[in-house]
């Protein structure tokens, strides 16, 4: 996978837009690709996660989770993944 990225030179472009997730995942031959991003607001962390269909360019599952604090994100993550399991079909 990463000499893929080196031939493509992924790993400078800071790949985060779905457009560039289809791209990616078609590279690596892939059916799914989570983007997503990261951020604190006021004094809450934000994480964002989108499953996007790598043959379609569909966004299957979109989840934003807060948290208070380090540790009620990680709890928080923890579910979100527990969501994307359960809600993206395999």
């Amino acid at each position: 996978m990463e000499k893929v990225l080196a031939e493509h030179a992924f790993q400078q472009t800071g790949c985060t837009s779905d457009e560039c997730a289809v791209k990616l995942g078609r590279l690596l031959n892939m059916q799914r690709m989570v983007v997503g991003s990261f951020g604190k607001l006021l004094s809450s962390y934000l994480v964002t996660v989108q499953v996007v269909n790598v043959e379609t360019g569909a966004i299957i599952f979109s989840e934003t989770v807060k948290g208070r604090d380090e540790d009620d994100l990680t709890k928080r993550v923890r579910e979100l993944a527990q969501m994307i399991a359960r809600q993206v079909p395999r």
